[in-house]
């Protein structure tokens, strides 16, 4: 096993990210530019260029950090790992006609659907202008495979829209693809940056996957019982929008429950009244407890695989994010 050494003058700042972003961002102007750092200007959780950062200090080979770690590197991938994933909001918004995104109006609202698409796809390019010169490390092909997973994921999420029949394995299959592809791919990146060996790299990937199901899940409880200021869009407009999440499928278990609310999803009928039915169902029944149950086990999962690094600040920061996943309010 590899011996991880921190050192807090060797820790990536998240500053240097938010620097490469903000290059990024002035190297437009205009509509272009203003369209392309909405979300961003946001604010957001950071989260994906965290699991970069934190995945390659936890993942340091046994040799001195200044000797195998190249810090530039791991900042251009964290901050290209946000880019992508601000991107993909984008476009998801275009996608499912969202008005709101993180407490304001949505790129394609406050612009229109060209720009919005021309602004995501801006930050797809530079994203790939950063990773560019690490391709020698596999973090392009990472995260290219990462963006097609995406995609199939989201061209899954519409195949079964509005569907009450959705398995929750088609369920899982889809959150792989849209959420935990892109999380495994930031965990993994981070690993192979430092030059970790195979074990690591794919136990790092492992991680990444887990967490990424675990968080989902709990965006999908939060989506109904979640308090909209906080997590900037109203509650139950994944139902609104034909995805049928965990809490619900396992709502719709209930032959009674299922009765009452399956022919309203299936008719594309997901008003504010069908909205209170499954919030009601599925507190009722313990729907939301069982959903919120399978993330804190994903979690779980996802922490086992931390076990093959060594104790240190950065892999204790993983374990807290992983903890922090399941248990937030937005």
């Amino acid at each position: 096993m590899h011996v991880v050494r921190t050192k807090s003058d060797i820790l990536p700042s998240l500053k240097h990210v938010h620097s490469r972003i903000d290059e990024v961002l002035n190297r437009a102007s205009g509509e272009l530019r203003a369209a392309a750092g909405h979300l961003i200007q946001a604010g957001g959780k950071g989260f994906r260029p965290r699991l970069v950062l934190l995945s390659a200090e936890a993942s340091l080979c046994g040799a001195p950090p200044d000797e195998r770690a190249d810090w530039e590197a791991v900042q251009d991938v964290a901050a290209a790992a946000e880019l992508i994933h601000v991107a993909s909001l984008i476009h998801d918004d275009i996608i499912d006609h969202a008005d709101v995104r993180r407490n304001r109006r949505s790129v394609n609202s406050m612009w229109s659907n060209h720009t919005a698409v021309l602004a995501g796809d801006y930050l797809f390019a530079s994203a790939f202008g950063l990773l560019g010169a690490h391709a020698h490390t596999g973090v392009v092909t990472l995260m290219t495979d990462a963006i097609a997973d995406m995609c199939r994921g989201e061209l899954l999420q519409r195949e079964y829209a509005f569907d009450p029949t959705v398995s929750e394995t088609t369920y899982t299959t889809r959150v792989r693809g849209k959420t935990a592809s892109l999380l495994a791919a930031c965990c993994e990146g981070g690993a192979r940056l430092v030059c970790a060996d195979e074990g690591v790299c794919e136990a790092m990937r492992q991680f990444g996957l887990n967490l990424g199901l675990a968080f989902q899940i709990m965006d999908d409880v939060l989506d109904l019982e979640g308090d909209e200021e906080l997590l900037g869009k109203p509650t139950g407009s994944d139902l609104v929008q034909g995805n049928v999440t965990l809490p619900v499928i396992r709502l719709l278990e209930r032959p009674h429950w299922r009765q009452r609310i399956a022919p309203r999803i299936a008719a594309r009928q997901v008003d504010a009244e069908t909205i209170s039915l499954v919030k009601e169902g599925a507190r009722a029944t313990g729907a939301m407890d069982a959903a919120r149950a399978a993330g804190h086990m994903l979690a779980l999962e996802a922490l086992q695989y931390l076990n093959i690094l060594d104790a240190s600040e950065a892999s204790r920061a993983l374990q807290s994010m992983c903890h922090a996943a399941v248990d937030r309010d937005h």
